[in-house]
């Protein structure tokens, strides 16, 4: 056998840490009853852990990358409202301000169109986008020491 089980203990502990940082949040959002989590931050999850060496995995891309992304979003709605050429447009300018900024993150390109379709004002920005990715960071540090895993030019992602 081959592929997949050769490398299953590094897999095994990528599947632990995205487990372990998303139970974190998804705890304290219960715990606390706020809000913290919206479906694009599942796959920066995946990210943090699948590929943490990806410029895109990196802390200041997540956080601002779903930041930009969802006041896009939010500023596309009260502008235009939400239609297929808006839609369109809001994506684009959300994954052109990303990388203009330097903190291209693609799960936060569906941040934007979350927010236009979902008819979202300023508060989604702070409450869930901002603090949840703030929170999935701070989880996923926490994740990796304690599996020891993952760790930027420690980790080879499985082949």
């Amino acid at each position: 056998m081959g592929g997949f089980w050769n490398n299953i203990g590094k897999r095994l502990r990528i599947y632990a840490g995205i487990a372990l940082s998303f139970g974190i949040v998804s705890f304290i959002s219960d715990l606390r009853n706020v809000p913290l989590l919206i479906a694009p931050l599942a796959a920066s999850a995946c990210i943090l852990f699948a590929v943490p060496d990806s410029p895109v995995a990196r802390a200041k891309n997540i956080i601002f990358g779903h930041v930009i992304s969802a006041s896009v979003g939010v500023i596309m709605h009260g502008s235009f409202g939400s239609n297929w050429l808006s839609n369109v447009i809001c994506v684009v300018i959300a994954v052109f301000l990303m990388d203009a900024a330097g903190v291209l993150h693609p799960p936060a390109a569906a941040t934007s169109l979350l927010a236009l379709t979902t008819s979202q004002g300023f508060s989604f920005v702070f409450m869930p986008v901002g603090t949840g990715a703030l929170a999935l960071v701070a989880a996923s540090m926490a994740a990796k020491r304690v599996i020891g895993c993952c760790f930027p030019n420690r980790h080879e992602p499985p082949e």
